[in-house]
């Protein structure tokens, strides 16, 4: 009997670190990474037409919506998507 998929999207302002994320989360068989995007509102446009089931999402992001607001609105509009936040802030 095989793992269950879970749909993943990750949201970054920096590539680079998408890049590792997915170089790491690569070798977890049961992951699939649907969707990746360095703006909130490219990962909105993409949550259109892609089942997602967890969002990895910075939650400092300078330009544009920042993860906390993206993550409310997430939670607003497609509660089913579970949010992982991910922050090097100390606050």
């Amino acid at each position: 009997m095989s793992e269950p998929i879970i749909h993943l999207a990750i949201l970054d302002d920096h590539q680079i670190v998408i890049d590792g994320l997915k170089l790491l989360l690569q070798a977890a068989p049961e992951l699939n990474i649907d969707a990746e995007a360095n703006s909130a509102e490219e990962m909105l446009e993409q949550l259109k037409t892609k089942k997602i089931d967890v969002i990895l999402t910075d939650i400092t992001m300078p330009h544009g919506m920042n993860g906390y607001d993206f993550s409310l609105k997430i939670k607003q509009e497609m509660p089913e998507i579970k949010i992982l936040a991910l922050s090097m802030s100390e606050e």
